[in-house]
C-alpha cells in the first residue's frame, strides 16, 4: 500500500496563492457588497451626484493599478518580516536560512487570509446597513470595537484597529513554526517573535501614527 504524502507548496506557489486569494475576496467585494451606493448615501450631503459619479468612475478606470500594486505591497510586507526574524536568529545566533523563515512568514500569512474572508462575510450579511464610516473603521475583534471609532482622534485609530486576535494568532503562528524549525520551547519562541517581529510591528505603528498626525 503506497503511503499518503502530502502536498508540500514551494514558497513561489504559496505566493501565488495568497496574491490570487486575497485578489479574489477584494474583486468579489468590489461586485457583491453595494459601495458604489454607500458612497451615494455617504456623501449626498457633502457632494452633488455628478462629483460622486465622476469619483466612482475615476476609481474604476485605475482600478487594474490596485491589481498590480497590491502583489508588490504584499510582497514588501512579508520580505520585511522575514528580514527583521532572520536579522534576529544572526543576533541570537539561531541557525535558519532566509528561505526558511520566509515560508514561515508565508504559512503564517493564512492568518490574514481568514481575516480577510471574516470580513468580506460580515459585510455580506450585514450589507443593507453599511455606511462608509462603518467599512472605513470596522475591524474584527479589534481594540477599535472598544470605542466609537469617530470620536477618536484620526492618528490613534490605525494603532487600536491593529491590535486584534487575528494579528496575536499571527504571532502565536509564527512562534509556533519558529519554536518547531528552531527547536526550541514554544514560549522562549515566541519571546523571540516579540522581540524581533513585535518590534518591528510596534515601530510601524508610530510611523504610520505619526505620518497621519502631520497630514491632520
Amino acid at each position: 500500500m503506497t503511503k499518503y504524502k502530502p502536498i508540500k507548496l514551494s514558497n513561489n506557489a504559496l505566493i501565488l496563492f495568497y496574491v490570487i486569494s486575497l485578489s479574489l475576496v477584494s474583486i468579489a467585494s468590489k461586485n457583491v457588497l453595494p459601495f458604489n451606493e454607500i458612497l451615494l448615501n455617504s456623501l449626498s450631503e457633502q457632494l452633488s451626484a455628478d462629483r460622486i459619479q465622476n469619483f466612482i468612475s475615476t476609481q474604476k478606470k485605475w482600478e487594474w493599478l490596485t491589481y498590480i500594486i497590491f502583489p508588490l505591497l504584499l510582497l514588501f510586507k512579508w520580505l520585511l518580516t522575514s528580514i527583521a526574524i532572520y536579522t534576529g536568529t544572526i543576533f541570537f545566533e539561531f541557525k535558519a536560512s532566509f528561505k526558511e523563515l520566509f515560508r514561515i512568514v508565508l504559512l503564517s500569512e493564512i492568518v490574514f487570509l481568514v481575516l480577510a474572508l471574516v470580513k468580506f462575510l460580515w459585510f455580506f450579511i450585514y450589507k443593507d446597513h453599511l455606511t462608509l464610516e462603518y467599512v472605513q473603521f470596522f475591524q474584527p475583534l479589534s481594540l477599535s470595537n472598544l470605542f466609537n471609532v469617530g470620536e477618536l482622534e484620526p492618528w490613534f485609530i490605525y494603532p487600536v484597529q491593529s491590535f486584534n486576535l487575528f494579528e496575536l494568532s499571527y504571532w502565536f503562528s509564527l512562534a509556533f513554526l519558529l519554536s518547531k524549525k528552531l527547536d526550541m520551547p514554544f514560549w522562549k519562541s515566541f519571546d523571540f517573535v516579540l522581540s524581533t517581529y513585535v518590534i518591528g510591528f510596534l515601530i510601524w505603528l508610530v510611523f504610520v501614527s505619526f505620518f497621519i498626525l502631520n497630514l491632520s
